[in-house]
């Protein structure tokens, strides 16, 4: 299959194919306890960067990369309350931890400091 163009050939089925681009990066999360590299893929990627896939983006950036920039850019720095899936690997016989996020949800202070004392409320309980 070719990057370029995304078309590529089934052996199985000796049929043409074509692919879609898919999100992959790593964004720095922070929070008061601190700061950790978070892996975004497709499905949570799109919802970060304002719906936008990798198919349509990749005009931009081969075209405007200072477009591409700047969009990545507009969705950075957001609030929001993340569920994340943490993963212990051992490469090189070197443990490292892996954090991939699995769903977010837009940061509602009043709601999370309600859920927060609702939880403080059952440990003494």
């Amino acid at each position: 299959a070719s990057e370029d163009m995304l078309d590529g050939h089934c052996e199985k089925c000796n049929a043409p194919t074509t692919g879609t681009r898919r999100w992959i990066f790593t964004g720095q999360c922070n929070d008061p306890s601190g700061s950790r590299y978070v892996s975004f893929f497709d499905d949570t990627a799109v919802r970060l960067l304002g719906g936008r896939t990798a198919d349509e983006m990749a005009p931009t950036k081969e075209s405007d990369s200072s477009r591409f920039d700047a969009h990545f850019l507009k969705h950075s720095f957001q609030r929001v309350v993340m569920k994340c899936q943490v993963k212990s690997d051992t490469y090189n016989d070197e443990q490292r931890i892996k954090v991939s996020c699995q769903n977010f949800e837009p940061l509602n202070p009043v709601a999370e400091g309600r859920r927060l004392l609702a939880e403080i409320a059952s440990m003494g309980a």
